[in-house]
């Protein structure tokens, strides 16, 4: 299943497109066919699986800013304010 927005503007003009709180913005479902190879997917699996079950995250690409602000998020769990530990380390 696929949802997909809808755009035509005899629908944006509708009075319930309009709430107290902005535009609503209506989806319509749609089925789509999708091939599946199975060739390449069961490398996918067993990485998925590698990543699962280690003990750690795995560590974040160099350069990464994204990477960078979540390792940081992470060590604030781990040494809390002025160092003091106030979670669990990962």
């Amino acid at each position: 299943m696929y949802t997909e927005p809808v755009t035509e503007l005899e629908v944006a003009a509708e009075p319930h497109s309009l709430t107290g709180a902005g535009f609503n913005l209506g989806f319509a479902a749609a089925s789509v066919t999708v091939s599946l190879k199975l060739d390449g997917l069961q490398p996918l699996l067993h990485r998925a699986k590698d990543i699962y079950m280690r003990l750690s995250a795995p560590g974040g690409l160099g350069g990464c800013l994204d990477c960078a602000r979540l390792e940081h998020l992470l060590s604030l769990t781990t040494q809390g304010l002025h160092g003091r530990a106030i979670g669990p380390a990962y």
